[in-house]
């Protein structure tokens, strides 16, 4: 079952769920750029249940996957599961760091199925939430954001909301939001 695990934690530092070959090519591809290690997509595919096969994986191909999200080793990453959930972890998600953008520019974010909102970028990280749709934050509300990280939570650093004492907000705790440049 730890290997199952393994290929959810994969899933989650690359931001996106295997369903193709295609997929598993382009994985590949990835842990040889990060590991210089290589595993076929084939490999991959029979680890992840897309190939039916009652063959137990090897030892090292678990040890290249466990480097790839950042342990030593397949046996360290069992050792971490079994003691608490993964509380830090490299990812390849789609990223945007907000000192790229320029001003004036939109961003619509959403979590879960119905919420969102439209952040208008004022410079420097700040923004001023122009639409927003069954959450907490209102428009006009002004906040802080300098990184989005598809498929992590949205931490706004300070948020000014109805006048209030400047806060922190986050959205999408527990699957993430995903966001888009309008």
């Amino acid at each position: 079952m730890k290997a199952k695990d393994l290929c959810q934690a994969v899933e989650k530092m690359v931001g996106k769920t295997m369903y193709t070959p295609r997929d598993f090519e382009w994985l590949s591809e990835q842990i040889f750029k990060q590991t210089h290690e290589m595993l076929s997509a084939t490999t991959l595919q029979r680890l992840w249940g897309y190939i039916e096969d009652h063959v137990q994986p090897r030892r090292i191909t678990l040890d290249i996957l466990a480097h790839f999200v950042g342990m030593r080793s397949y046996d360290a990453f069992c050792h971490n599961l079994a003691s608490e959930e993964a509380q830090s972890y490299f990812t390849l998600s789609h990223c945007l760091s907000t000192k790229d953008l320029c001003k004036g520019q939109r961003i619509r974010i959403t979590w879960q199925s119905s919420r969102g909102c439209i952040m208008e970028h004022c410079g420097d990280g700040q923004f001023i939430i122009v639409e927003c749709e069954n959450t907490k934050l209102s428009v006009g509300d002004i906040v802080t954001c300098h990184t989005l990280i598809e498929g992590e939570p949205l931490f706004l650093d300070t948020v000014v909301h109805d006048g209030r004492k400047p806060t922190a907000f986050i959205a999408g705790r527990q699957d993430g939001i995903h966001f888009t440049l309008l």
